[in-house]
């Protein structure tokens, strides 16, 4: 589109358009994208999905709606460990989706609770929509995924309640081959499977706890998370081997191509901005209304059809840019703002 436009109209120089598509990924602080993910999938790989899901367990027992509150609360815990949506639904879900199939739940139902878990990765911190929305409007990081921990929770335990209504309205229980197999677990005890578990409930504590003391930024923080991850699969649970490793970076791999969208969404946004698009979009909001709230709630409704057509990545770097100058004026924190686009 930037090319078309530029060579039909040619009122902006192609040389910027190209400039902009080179800078769009030569950020440090997207830097941090890459690297969560790999951290990501070295959880994966290195068993310590398997045993966070051991220890939700062990606080959920066998309640109606078991294994779907264990889904959500589990995904909450991932989330804080790789930032991304995908991933977790990976990590989580698949372990999760044929246990509860297995237990007697529909499948549209333990599709949507590991899917509706995965939608926590982007809110609770550390978040990779965050830090593409801290680069498009030039916003703190760090304060983003601060803002980000609380609806993040909120939101989760939500789901947790929806779930468990769900569960025991469509009487959810699992038989008794499932129960037998689940019962191995509660069997080991709370201490046990905390134990287990203790070394990747440590990595939120350790990526978000040196972020916000200012030991590292956010990017160095997703490679402690990775070199916390390769250290704890192969030398604490030695899940992982190191004949996994090329299979682990080619997955992180093929998950980062969606880096290549955010360049070309960053080129289109300069488009917009140079042609003045975003200023007159603003100034024609405005124009029509200053009410904060009426305001608030359009971009919520624009966000949510937005979101049925278009992937989040480049929606942020294209939308928060326009939605920020609108919203600027009439007082709301660019903070606020951003957990808005990415809640929706």
């Amino acid at each position: 589109v930037c090319c078309l436009y530029s060579n039909l109209f040619g009122t902006i120089d192609m040389s910027l358009i190209v400039e902009s598509f080179l800078n769009g990924t030569n950020s440090f602080t997207l830097l941090a994208i890459p690297f969560f993910i790999l951290s990501g999938e070295l959880m994966i790989e290195g068993g310590i999905s398997q045993r966070l899901i051991n220890f939700c367990m062990s606080l959920v027992k066998d309640r109606p709606g078991g294994l779907a509150i264990v889904t959500i609360i589990a995904s909450m815990f991932f989330a804080a460990i790789s930032g991304s949506g995908p991933a977790t639904v990976a990590c989580i879900g698949g372990i999760m989706i044929p246990q509860m199939i297995r237990a007697g739940y529909s499948k549209e139902f333990s599709t949507a609770a590991a899917a509706a878990g995965g939608a926590l990765g982007p809110i609770i911190p550390p978040s990779i929509l965050f830090l593409l929305y801290g680069v498009a409007t030039n916003t703190s990081v760090a304060k983003l995924f601060l803002a980000g921990a609380f609806p993040g929770i909120l939101l989760g335990i939500a789901m947790i309640i929806i779930a468990k209504k769900i569960s025991v309205k469509e009487k959810y229980v699992p038989g008794p081959e499932v129960k037998a197999e689940l019962q191995k677990v509660y069997d080991m005890g709370f201490w046990y499977n905390f134990k287990e578990a203790i070394w990747a409930l440590l990595v939120p504590i350790i990526i978000l706890g040196g972020i916000y003391s200012g030991v590292f930024s956010p990017t160095e923080a997703s490679v402690v998370a990775c070199v916390y991850a390769l250290f704890a699969g192969m030398f604490i649970y030695k899940d992982l081997k190191l004949m996994n490793l090329p299979g682990v970076f080619m997955r992180a791999a093929k998950s980062c191509s969606f880096i290549v969208i955010i360049s070309f969404s960053t080129a289109f946004a300069k488009l917009l901005t140079l042609e003045g698009v975003t200023s007159s979009i603003a100034n024609g909001v405005l124009d029509m209304t200053t009410n904060k709230y009426l305001i608030l709630i359009l971009i919520n409704v624009l966000l949510l059809v937005v979101g049925m057509i278009m992937d989040a990545a480049p929606a942020t770097i294209i939308l928060s840019p326009i939605l920020l100058k609108i919203v600027q004026p009439l007082g709301v924190d660019p903070i606020q703002l951003g957990v808005i686009i990415v809640m929706n």
